[in-house]
């Protein structure tokens, strides 16, 4: 996509160094228990495979945070994830049928439908339509955007950019913006006081 009118989404640099900071600080946790407790063979066990996981993970976060290459792109031909294994391609706006944030296990989420007939023929993957169908049947979203990666306030500005250029160039997308209950209630019960 060569053109100026686009929002590129880069990985969050404070929340890769923030995550690494965690698991290092976890790996030296495990490292001094290892070296300091007498514990049973399994428990060692145990300990060197986490810390070899969580070691992975640093790895990962640095080198995610070092390539500085974009995970998503919106612009008025549509979107591309970059954050998926496998490329569906770009997503015009015109087969989207909605958008919206959703709660996830550990983090907010934005969920993207697109029209069934729609075959990801802008795709590379020639399984780009199978892991899609696969993703509707299991999250009821063609493609999800890990909220994970990203801080709360970066989210809402990526999905407030989604329904930007959607309302652009598709009005009748359907945005829903998920609105934690516990916030709504503390927000209402402030409002009463």
């Amino acid at each position: 996509m060569n053109e100026t009118n686009q929002y590129v989404v880069y990985p969050d640099k404070v929340r890769s160094i923030i995550s690494i900071a965690v698991y290092l600080a976890f790996v030296f946790l495990e490292a001094y228990i290892l070296f300091t407790s007498d514990l049973n063979f399994m428990w060692n066990i145990l300990l060197v495979i986490l810390m070899a996981f969580l070691l992975w993970q640093v790895y990962q976060s640095y080198k995610t945070m070092l390539k500085d290459q974009p995970l998503l792109e919106i612009s008025d031909k549509g979107i591309r994830d970059y954050t998926s294994s496998v490329d569906l391609g770009l997503i015009p706006w015109k087969v989207v049928e909605k958008i919206e944030t959703y709660p996830g296990q550990s983090s907010l989420q934005i969920g993207i439908v697109v029209s069934k007939p729609y075959s990801f023929q802008n795709s590379s993957s020639k399984n780009a339509k199978k892991i899609a169908d696969r993703n509707r049947q299991r999250t009821g979203y063609a493609l999800s955007i890990d909220g994970f990666s990203f801080r709360n306030k970066k989210l809402k500005e990526i999905f407030h950019k989604f329904k930007e250029y959607g309302q652009k160039n598709n009005p009748a997308i359907i945005f829903n913006e998920y609105e934690d209950p516990l916030i709504k209630l503390a927000k209402k019960n402030k409002k009463k006081k």
